[in-house]
């Protein structure tokens, strides 16, 4: 197995404009005046192998999309290494074309969760804000990140793993790396570009040319699908939901009528759908903003009925104080197929009658959808 960097920087605070970064980074990575620091090592699954860090130049291809990030890199002997980050779920591709789930070693952690970050005494304003921080157990390591804090990725960076080694608490990394004595590790980053459908796309293309077994279907196909929009569809073209018998976690069957009379924010997920349960921490924030003001959150499982008591634990573990139903048909309910719902997390938009306003609603880590909802309650007092 080859090598797997993962730079080191994170938690400052500057009030600056928040957005998600929806695009390609390259990354030059290279050593200067030393060698590459001792062998290192990470967990797959219950596999431990032996990283060796490289004092040859390597380029790394980030692609990233929301909460989804693919990396692509070849090591100096030729071999290509691939991983993705859905959320804060890791996966490394092994040779024989198998991903398989990576943990993050707790020393790797711990650094994410750095606050002493302080500014350099001195800045190149033509590159940007220069911080660096001292590594609190072996102070003769400093990390240093050059960075533009001119948009703040704020819920990305958080993810930590890869997001972490292209964003900082404040902004984008232009350059980073660590001192150690006379050695440098360096890291230069290109922005290829920033676009969401773009970065689709590329994401598309990967799982297209990837062969594995580890990641489910569903998985994959989540992230081939339509773009969300922020549009609400006019009265005229709103759709009813199709006719469908849910149940909720009494095991009384409900119906989406029942929820008329409110706007209502739906969920599509799963318990084994790790993307879906990265963005309850975010629908929560959601529900807590909103709720006073009239919205009602609804989360519909596709769990089987078999893995009933896996939703249950799932809702418990990731704290969802809201509405919660499931259908047990999953993927081939009328549910599903009427609504072309082949991956997920799906979010849906339905107003007062019930009736569909949008069928691909933004994500809730999307400010997108922050924005669609102060719209649609501008006008409403808590």
């Amino acid at each position: 197995m080859q090598y797997w960097q993962i730079p080191v920087f994170l938690f400052f605070v500057l009030t600056v404009q928040a957005q998600t970064f929806n695009g390609r980074i390259e990354v030059k990575q290279y050593y200067v005046d030393g060698i590459a620091p001792a062998k290192q090592k990470i967990v797959l699954n219950t596999d431990t192998l032996d990283i060796a860090s490289a004092s040859d130049t390597l380029y790394f291809n980030y692609t990233v999309c929301g909460d989804t990030l693919v990396l692509e890199y070849d090591s100096p002997n030729g071999e290509q290494t691939k991983s993705i980050q859905f959320g804060m779920d890791n996966y490394l591709k092994m040779d024989g074309g198998h991903y398989l789930e990576l943990n993050l070693p707790p020393a790797a952690l711990a650094r994410f969760e750095r606050k002493d970050w302080k500014p350099a005494s001195k800045k190149d304003k033509s590159r940007g804000f220069e911080y660096y921080a001292v590594d609190k157990q072996n102070k003769k390591w400093t990390y240093f990140s050059t960075v533009d804090a001119s948009m703040k990725y704020t819920r990305q960076q958080e993810l930590g793993g890869g997001f972490a080694a292209l964003l900082h608490p404040i902004g984008i990394n232009l350059k980073s790396g660590f001192r150690y004595g006379a050695s440098e590790q360096i890291r230069e980053h290109h922005i290829i570009y920033d676009d969401q459908q773009t970065c689709l796309e590329a994401i598309a293309d990967f799982f297209l040319l990837a062969s594995d077994e580890a990641l489910t279907k569903q998985d994959l196909e989540q992230f081939m699908g339509k773009p969300t929009s922020s549009t609400i569809l006019p009265q005229e073209e709103r759709i009813n939901i199709p006719l469908a018998r849910f149940r909720n976690t009494k095991e009384q069957v409900v119906l989406i009528e029942d929820l008329k009379g409110k706007y209502t924010y739906i969920d599509v997920w799963a318990s084994w759908c790790a993307p879906c349960r990265a963005e309850m921490p975010f629908q929560k924030k959601i529900k807590d903003k909103y709720a006073p003001k009239g919205l009602q959150v609804l989360s519909i499982s596709l769990d089987k009925e078999v893995d009933k008591t896996k939703w249950l634990e799932a809702i418990e573990i990731l704290e969802m104080d809201w509405e919660n139903w499931i259908i047990y048909e999953g993927f081939d309910s009328v549910f599903c197929k009427e609504l072309e719902i082949a991956g997920i997390p799906r979010y849906l938009l339905l107003d007062k009658e019930g009736e569909i306003m949008n069928s691909n609603a933004p994500r809730p880590s999307n400010a997108a959808l922050e924005v669609l909802l102060d719209e649609l309650f501008k006008n409403t007092s808590p």
